[in-house]
């Protein structure tokens, strides 16, 4: 029996030269990459990328915006900031 791809992750280094200072990310190629990996796919493919702000952000270059750490959020108390940022990601990376 063959094993079937259900879903790939999304990282910086796959979508980016891993130059210093990195260059500016083009997220149509991106969305080309994901859209031509969908067309080979026999189901809907999961998609991830671990985009948490901080240190950890995939995408953390122009035209992405670099959120702060989490904990920024918890020493100031700030849920609604939190889901802010988190809503400004969500969309970034939707689009």
């Amino acid at each position: 029996e063959e094993l079937h791809c259900g879903g790939l992750v999304v990282m910086g280094r796959n979508v980016q030269e891993q130059v210093r200072p990195l260059p500016p990310m083009n997220p149509g190629a991106i969305k080309a990459m994901l859209q031509e990996a969908q067309a080979t796919a026999n189901i809907p493919l999961l998609v991830a990328t671990d985009q948490e702000g901080g240190r950890v952000a995939r995408f953390g270059s122009e035209p992405f915006t670099r959120m702060p750490p989490a904990m920024q959020f918890g020493l100031h108390s700030s849920p609604s900031l939190a889901e802010y940022c988190a809503r400004a990601t969500a969309r970034e990376l939707a689009s």
